[in-house]
């Protein structure tokens, strides 16, 4: 979408206006980062209208739920407030027991939609890395949607639902054992060429729509693609600790789990994806971040 020609929001103007103010509280900006704006406050609504019409109709709830609760606590309108009373009541619904659940949502969906514009990343310094040449390997000549399947009914061994870490390893053991093997996948076939570094593309076409809620609410990473969540997670790979494979020993009433045990089945996945320690310039500036966390909580 050209983000100079904003769709409509289903929002009347009174409204409208609290949802911009209450954004541009949330979102000020500072020297290094804009802030938000109308094209921000448009994009989201775009994005999470295409995401899911209950979560449209969640995301209009709060806005009016917000827009009521700025005249109850204080007479008038989020937007009549000046900067330093907007800011003390968004600190007041930080903790209300009530509003703090909409308040949250509103901010995580701001925030994902305002940092993945693209005004707003370059502006931080960042780049999207494309890629533009892609092959096109042989075996890619068996992926076919099933919508567009002509060639009647398929005969094999086994049928694997799903070709995320748990379908895909399953199928390809019984295929090395001379199975025919069919997978079926819910999403589609994406190449690398697909993966532009837009968050909420990735969001829109990888990934199944999920959040977890507790103290506040958190985007579950879960891949509806070919590859599962392999194919969008990755750079971790660890044993089971001895611990749980003991656990699991003891609570099945079998040997099977034992370290010792398992140590070759961990062999052969750590060969076969060539598990090593990762070089430290493939893991970025987050780990900067995260290298002062825990020096300060002296943890290794």
């Amino acid at each position: 979408m050209n983000e100079t020609t904003p769709p409509i929001l289903p929002l009347d103007v009174d409204d409208r206006r609290s949802a911009l103010a209450l954004m541009e509280a949330i979102l000020p900006g500072s020297p290094h980062v804009p802030a938000a704006d109308e094209a921000t406050l448009a994009r989201t609504h775009e994005v999470v209208h295409a995401f899911d019409a209950r979560l449209t109709k969640a995301w209009l709830g709060a806005q009016s739920t917000l827009c009521a609760a700025a005249i109850a606590y204080t007479g008038r309108r989020f937007e009549a407030l000046s900067r330093s009373a907007q800011d003390a009541l968004l600190a007041r619904w930080e903790v209300d027991p009530v509003l703090k659940g909409p308040l949250a949502l509103l901010s995580l969906v701001y925030k994902f939609v305002h940092f993945d514009r693209a005004p707003v990343y370059e502006a931080l310094g960042g780049r999207r890395q494309l890629v533009t040449h892609v092959e096109r390997p042989r075996w890619q000549r068996g992926i076919v949607r099933a919508d567009e399947w002509t060639g009647g009914d398929l005969d094999c061994d086994v049928v694997v639902v799903g070709t995320g870490a748990g379908g895909a390893v399953v199928g390809r053991e019984l295929a090395d054992r001379g199975h025919a093997v069919v997978f079926v996948e819910e999403g589609e076939h994406y190449t690398r060429d697909a993966f532009d570094g837009s968050s909420v593309r990735a969001h829109q076409r990888f990934l199944r729509a999920a959040v977890t809620l507790g103290n506040a609410p958190t985007p579950v990473i879960i891949g509806r693609m070919v590859g599962g969540s392999t194919a969008i997670n990755g750079g971790t790979c660890f044993r089971t600790p001895s611990w749980v494979l003991d656990r699991w020993c003891e609570e099945i009433g079998v040997d099977d789990f034992a370290p010792e045990r398992m140590r070759p089945y961990f062999e052969r996945v750590e060969r076969i994806l060539q598990v090593a320690p990762t070089e430290r310039r493939f893991l970025g500036p987050i780990v900067d971040v995260m290298q002062r966390g825990c020096d300060g909580l002296g943890w290794s």
